[in-house]
């Protein structure tokens, strides 16, 4: 999945499902991928074959970015976790699958949980996640 189409209905915090698979984003971890990072942190380069930790997160944000789309201006990203098995090496193709985890109103406000399992061509885990978020809408 590479985004929502440009006619596609803003993702409501009603049309969340916990327990609903989201979607999924394959990319292949590439210099078109790792040098904008060694660029802002250089001594990451000491990792050539593979995937500095520092950027389990950016992969992460990259699947959500695609598979939850299209979201409403004003989302507050209210935290996040993530749990390392193995870093992908370059060259190696990454999916990874958001699921929505949970919803719920608190204090007026939309919360949304979304997990994410980031696997190798293969099936092995590499990393998972946890995103919390507030809904804006």
């Amino acid at each position: 999945m590479s985004g929502a189409p440009p006619d596609a209905e803003i993702l409501t915090f009603d049309r969340f499902q916990p327990g609903a698979v989201m979607g999924e984003e394959t990319v292949v971890l590439d210099t078109a991928i790792l040098d904008p990072w060694l660029k802002l942190f250089p001594a990451d380069g000491r990792h050539e074959t593979h995937m500095p930790h520092g950027m389990v997160m950016t992969m992460i944000m990259r699947a959500y970015m695609a598979v939850v789309a299209p979201r409403p201006p004003g989302n507050v990203h209210a935290g996040q976790r993530v749990k390392m098995h193995r870093r992908p090496r370059l060259g190696e193709a990454v999916t990874t699958r958001i699921t929505c985890e949970g919803k719920e109103m608190r204090k007026e406000r939309r919360w949304v949980h979304l997990a994410s399992e980031s696997r190798d061509a293969d099936g092995n885990i590499l990393f998972e996640g946890r995103m919390t978020l507030i809904w804006a809408a």
